[in-house]
């Protein structure tokens, strides 16, 4: 089977540590490419104590799965979408 798999490793400054702001952002990347979210699990991961928690948060969607994870300490973001649907050519990422 023919599927999608997109990786992002980015710098942030904002909502690392915002359990709330990620599952919002898995929300939103879902319905922007048209997927169905059966369910969302995140949790608060510790980190040094110089900053808040990390956050790990993964969408299982009917098409496959979109996971996330911060690292708040790092100012790092790292992101997993996975899709076995084709999507559209106009579709912009």
């Amino acid at each position: 089977m023919a599927g999608l798999h997109l990786l992002l490793d980015a710098r942030a400054t904002r909502y690392l540590d915002n359990r709330h702001a990620v599952v919002a952002w898995l929300e939103e990347a879902a319905n922007l490419t048209g997927m169905t979210v059966l369910g969302i699990q995140s949790h608060l991961l510790p980190t040094s104590l110089d900053s808040g928690p990390g956050v790990c948060a993964v969408a299982v969607i009917a098409e496959s799965h979109l996971a996330v994870h911060t690292w708040p300490e790092r100012g790092i973001i790292t992101a997993a979408f996975y899709s076995c649907r084709l999507f559209d050519s106009n579709l912009v990422i």
